[in-house]
């Protein structure tokens, strides 16, 4: 009677979360044969063997009857063996052998093979593009066999809406931000933008008091208004405006009366209505409202026509005093309805402290390149000042990339400038902000030498806003 055996690789898998060391259970069963049958057998010894690692036990066997076949049994059933595999890259060939001692003609039946598994790259890379925008992602590191959460953090552009992310730039969404990615392959996934709405706009819109042929008169009952509109078709290239509405009310929480509406189905168009029916009383002030509506949404602009025009005018009640129109009788104080001009400094005494208040001056650097265009070409600054008075306020726009952690300045690109400067040393805190996520948090220290310097915490690319009030004495 002769015999036979073989051992082969019935499966390999990888071994869940025990995948981040690059291991692998590789499944191996062992067969014998004879070409005669009719034999049982118990307590036989087998061993089996792969990559190094060992196994044995004791098998029972029975080979049913029968001649001039070869009538295989499994032996000790189907032995897992773990496999760790190489660095990343590389293929591993495993080989395997196993031997049973039958207690029978043959006393020993023995088999050997080999396995070649193939190289494996164990991580990938997620990289994102703004495509066009700002803000994009930081990369994500993607393990082999696992199921990766895509970063929450949204890019920005203007006049745009973030879609989702696409595997191509010109591509449809197939990803959206917090979603996950489970394929082993790098990719770069590109933002998918989408045109915002863009409301209608109204141009030179007027309202003047008139008489029914619409000539202007300061005591008209009649109120001409003018103007022009266009919508936009950026985003929707049929859209046209569905209706232009003009209405008014009486003082600012009068109620709304329509005087006109027209139904244009135009992309654009003039106003140029008289409303009222004469009922237009020339004490009063009027607000007239117009609305313009699209395919999108709606437009509203408001203008004031101002009660009839008066040098001076005291009320025939109460205490109110107006000087360009009619003074109120509802309401105690000091109107005015035309241009203000003070030949001198205009003081507010309140409480007994005096406030100075002078006229506003502005202040806009715009956008500077810098600091450490070494670190980030895109590194930019912007600052923004108005005073009035003593009273400065400032708001400090900073998109930036530091080589570390710490306290970096005073800048050298932009100053605080003469006129707007601290009476002492200011230290204002502000978050470090990325798309919706909050980064770290630092401080600004501007000083009364109008040096701008800051405290980091997070040095990556991110927003460093800062809005803030200070007294100067700085002329």
């Amino acid at each position: 009677m002769a015999g036979t055996g073989r051992i082969y690789v019935t499966a390999v898998r990888g071994v869940g979360d025990v995948n981040l060391t690059h291991k692998y259970d590789v499944d191996i069963r062992f067969d014998i044969a004879f070409d005669w049958g009719g034999y049982n057998y118990g307590g036989a010894p087998y061993s089996m063997s792969c990559d190094g690692q060992n196994t044995s036990g004791s098998a029972t066997f029975a080979v049913g009857s029968g001649g001039g076949q070869w009538i295989w049994t499994n032996i000790g059933g189907t032995k897992t063996f773990r496999i760790t595999m190489p660095t990343s890259g590389q293929s591993k060939n495993i080989g395997f052998s196993a031997t049973i001692n039958t207690g029978i003609n043959p006393a020993t039946i023995s088999a050997n093979g080999s396995y070649a598994l193939p190289a494996i790259t164990w991580e990938h890379t997620v990289s994102y593009n703004a495509n066009g925008g700002t803000g994009a992602p930081d990369n994500q590191k993607k393990i082999y066999g696992s199921v990766l959460t895509l970063s929450s953090v949204r890019p920005t552009r203007d006049g745009y809406v973030f879609m989702g992310w696409a595997t191509s730039s010109a591509g449809d969404v197939a990803y959206m931000p917090g979603s996950t990615y489970g394929a082993d392959a790098d990719v770069t996934l590109y933002a998918v933008w989408q045109i915002a709405y863009i409301k209608p706009t109204i141009t030179g819109l007027t309202a003047l008091r008139c008489d029914s042929s619409g000539t202007p008169k300061s005591d008209g009952t009649y109120i001409k208004v003018t103007g022009s509109w266009q919508v936009d078709r950026t985003l929707n290239s049929s859209n046209k405006a569905t209706s232009v509405k003009i209405e008014y009310q009486k003082t600012a929480s009068g109620s709304p009366v329509k005087a006109k509406e027209a139904y244009p189905n135009t992309t654009s168009g003039n106003i140029a209505e008289v409303i009222g029916s004469g009922n237009i009383s020339t004490s009063s002030i009027y607000f007239v409202l117009v609305t313009v509506t699209d395919y999108g949404g709606n437009q509203q602009e408001t203008v004031i026509v101002p009660a009839q025009a008066r040098a001076v005018d005291v009320a025939r009640k109460g205490y109110s005093v107006a000087i360009g129109g009619v003074a109120s009788d509802e309401k105690d104080g000091f109107d005015v309805y035309s241009e203000a001009r003070f030949k001198d400094k205009l003081l507010l005494e309140r409480d007994g402290v005096l406030l100075d208040f002078g006229i506003c001056q502005n202040y806009d650097s715009g956008v500077i390149k810098g600091p450490y265009t070494s670190t980030n070409s895109a590194n930019n600054i912007r600052v923004e000042l108005k005073r009035r008075g003593c009273l400065v306020a400032c708001k400090i726009t900073m998109l930036s990339k530091f080589p570390s952690s710490g306290r970096h300045g005073a800048f050298d690109e932009v100053r605080i400038p003469d006129g707007y400067r601290p009476v002492f040393d200011v230290y204002a805190p502000y978050i470090e902000v990325s798309g919706s996520s909050v980064f770290g948090a630092g401080r600004y220290i501007i000083g009364s030498d109008g040096g701008i310097t800051i405290f980091v915490e997070n040095p990556n690319w991110t927003e460093r806003l800062l809005s803030t009030t200070w007294i100067t004495d700085n002329n």
